[in-house]
């Protein structure tokens, strides 16, 4: 890690620094996961974890969390997407106390040529009880409470 990076983290609030430590720890153990047992197994190790009380990094909110699991991500030795970081937010936001809901949405990208299949594109994203972060540019196909 870059003595820059180190400063931004030292930077947080006490709750951002612990959920961003929380992903960077999960960042890892959940993309590996994700390849090799798949969607379906991961998303039920993640409900099955404690939902936490009272913790420090419990306050952060789902789009505050979205952008230090992405950092968290830039610094962990797995690629980066949607679905294993939308995973990895979900479980730090169960483990911290926020209850949050896991959801997979789809958009049409266009097609190669007339005739063509029409070609969508998918993306993960983690939002609370009230819908409030909802992709207007997705249909969402998949809402699961975590």
């Amino acid at each position: 890690m870059r003595a820059g990076t180190v400063h931004t983290w030292l930077h947080l609030d006490k709750p951002e620094r612990t959920f961003g430590a929380l992903a960077w720890a999960l960042a890892t153990p959940v993309g590996l996961g994700l390849r090799l047992v798949g969607f379906a197994r991961m998303k039920a190790l993640v409900d099955e974890l404690p939902l936490g009380s009272d913790s420090p990094g419990g306050g952060v909110a789902p789009a505050r969390g979205e952008a230090l699991v992405a950092r968290a991500f830039a610094h962990a030795p797995t690629r980066p997407g949607c679905l294993p970081q939308a995973l990895v937010q979900a479980a730090a936001h169960r483990l911290l106390g926020r209850d949050v809901v896991l959801v997979i949405g789809v958009k049409r990208a266009g097609r190669h040529s007339a005739g063509d299949a029409v070609e969508f594109e998918a993306h993960a994203w983690v939002d609370d009880r009230t819908g409030s972060r909802s992709d207007p540019t997705h249909h969402e196909i998949y809402r699961s409470s975590i």
